[in-house]
């Protein structure tokens, strides 16, 4: 299941507006199955299973665009990103970066997992 939507609106000339969100679920629906690998002579061989791997990831981001002359601008904005996963080692992160950018100059305040 996938759903990406975005808002964009320019309430003044020189000033844009914009809201994402994208949601992303993937469902791994491989059935488990038992396999009983051959390594060799020496001892018995134990049986081992595949595992699916499933992952529920939603990215939100808002911004804000001020063009204040000819190819100059100034941006502000917040991104935030959300994964629940199965079968892994780290059940969950939340990664929340702000980041703050003028005329391709950018800095980025992160807050990762």
């Amino acid at each position: 299941l996938a759903m990406n939507y975005v808002l964009t609106s320019n309430p003044w000339k020189n000033i844009q507006l914009k809201a994402n969100y994208r949601h992303y679920d993937y469902n791994d629906n491989t059935v488990v199955r038992t396999f009983t690998p051959v390594q060799g002579d020496v001892g018995a061989p134990t049986p081992d299973e595949n595992t699916p791997f499933g992952f529920n990831r939603k990215n939100i981001e808002v911004s804000g665009n001020w063009y204040f002359a000819k190819r100059s601008s100034f941006k502000v904005g917040y991104e935030g990103e959300w994964m629940d996963r199965s079968h892994r080692d780290v059940a969950a992160c939340a990664s929340r970066p702000k980041q703050v950018r003028q005329s391709g100059a950018r800095t980025i305040l992160d807050e990762g997992c």
